[in-house]
């Protein structure tokens, strides 16, 4: 999961990438009252830029997927289109179970 330093009031976007059945995908978890807020455009965004946008919903957890190809890129075109973070913005990551 990427995210804003200090960003422990999660006023910030939370980018996730997992694995799910064996497959690779970008997650928009919707949990933090950024991503929840921003839910309808960034959908708008994702298929705008050419991705395939599924809602999911396990354990009473609602978000979006993406799966398939260049999906490194698309955390990035968020990042950087979407919410025009500068290239050289400093980010959090968190890694869990490896």
């Amino acid at each position: 999961m990427f995210w804003v330093p200090g960003n422990h009031d999660e006023l910030f976007p939370n980018l996730q990438y997992s694995i799910e059945k064996g497959q690779l995908g970008f997650d928009w978890v919707l949990l933090a009252p950024r991503n929840i807020e921003d839910e309808a455009q960034l959908t708008q965004f994702m298929k705008g830029v050419g991705y395939t946008v599924a809602k999911r919903d396990i354990n009473a957890v609602r978000y979006l997927r993406v799966e398939g190809k260049d999906l490194e890129n698309l955390g990035i075109k968020i990042l950087r289109d979407f919410y025009h973070l500068a290239p050289e913005a400093k980010l959090e990551l968190i890694t869990e179970g490896f």
